[in-house]
């Protein structure tokens, strides 16, 4: 084993180490994962230190363009999934709860999630109906009776 295998070898554990102690979240694991090719590559065939340099390059450019593009679909898919950061109401759709006002004229109150949200429903309920969150328009929970 050549001088300059060991130091291959030896450079992708280190990364990869690093890594995985640190949680670098994939900087360097590519990097180690490329150091360790071109050092068993070059176990085969010795290659100059120009060679090796390209070959690592090449090796660390296209693994980590691989795994960016990998992992930017998973996370477009992801993104489509999930609540929006400043849309958190949403997990609002679904919940049910007792008026605390009655609803008049379209408008009245309800406690949910430890929050007192303006309500509305398509016709006027009486404080202490049970209700359920069909939709949300700004800050106003449209809501509307339970039959129980």
């Amino acid at each position: 084993m050549t001088t300059e295998t060991i130091i291959w070898l030896s450079v992708g554990l280190v990364c990869l180490s690093i890594e995985i102690l640190a949680g670098m979240a994939g900087y360097l694991l590519w990097l180690g994962i490329s150091a360790l090719v071109v050092g068993g590559i070059n176990q085969i065939v010795n290659f100059d230190w120009l060679g090796q340099s390209l070959l690592f390059v090449s090796c660390a450019l296209s693994s980590t363009w691989f795994w960016w593009r990998f992992q930017h679909q998973k996370d477009r898919h992801s993104d489509r999934n999930s609540i929006r950061p400043n849309q958190l109401n949403n997990q609002l759709i679904g919940q049910v709860g007792i008026l605390n006002t009655a609803i008049s004229a379209n408008k009245g109150r309800i406690s949910l999630n430890d929050s007192s949200w303006l309500a509305s429903a398509k016709e006027d309920l009486p404080a202490g109906t049970k209700v359920k969150v069909i939709a949300i328009k700004g800050t106003e929970l449209v809501v509307q009776k339970i039959e129980d």
